[in-house]
């Protein structure tokens, strides 16, 4: 695992013109039958190399089996993000609705989340948003910790800026015990802001989740 952090620190560097981030999630799961499932998660944003806070969220919704590689999830996530240094975090309100497809095919894993959600704000126009995550996980696994390397795309479709962001993931996660799924990535994101200047960031990503 260490050596896979130094990798991704090492893969960053080429993207060196960019602001540096550290992104930490936490994620907790419950299986209520075969069919229903409860999710919750929290995550915070640091940036300006990674030296302050500029955003925080919760999240949490009840999802939905309808076959082995469909599910449907219902979330509601409140954001407080930080727009100028120094100053307040300005809190908004999102209602989402994520559509799930995924499957192993010959060793690999594939996921393609298509998530739609309204963002209610008090400093900007309320918009929506869809995103859509393809996600493919490799055919291998490392050690006993069960670390199996992947590969992840994303892109932001945003109500009066068009095409807004993308994202390009590359990481590996990890079982320490059958109820946790620790994850460490490498994100290197283009966003575009309300004025149409795009912006780019590395990002370091590290989420643990616990599932009951």
């Amino acid at each position: 695992m260490y050596r896979l952090i130094a990798a991704l620190f090492a893969f960053s560097s080429l993207f060196a013109h960019a602001d540096f981030e550290i992104w930490v999630d936490q994620g907790l799961g419950h299986k209520l039958n075969d069919k229903w499932f409860f999710t919750y998660s929290s995550e915070q944003r640091y940036a300006k190399n990674a030296s302050r806070l500029v955003e925080y969220f919760f999240q949490a919704g009840f999802g939905y089996n309808i076959t082995p590689w469909l599910a449907l999830t219902p979330q509601y996530r409140q954001i407080f993000e930080r727009r100028k240094s120094g100053g307040d975090f300005n809190p908004s309100y999102a209602p989402m609705l994520d559509i799930k497809f995924h499957g192993p095919y010959r060793g690999w894993y594939f996921t393609n989340r298509c998530r739609a959600m309204y963002v209610f704000t008090n400093q900007l126009k309320d918009f929506w948003i869809y995103r859509n995550l393809y996600e493919m996980r490799l055919p291998i696994e490392v050690t006993r910790l069960k670390i199996r390397p992947y590969l992840a795309d994303e892109f932001f479709f945003r109500q009066y800026v068009g095409f807004a962001q993308n994202r390009v993931y590359i990481g590996a996660r990890a079982q320490l015990n059958p109820n946790t799924t620790e994850n460490i990535y490498f994100l290197y994101r283009n966003r575009k802001t309300l004025n149409g200047q795009w912006l780019h960031e590395n990002i370091l990503g590290i989420e643990f989740s616990f599932t009951f």
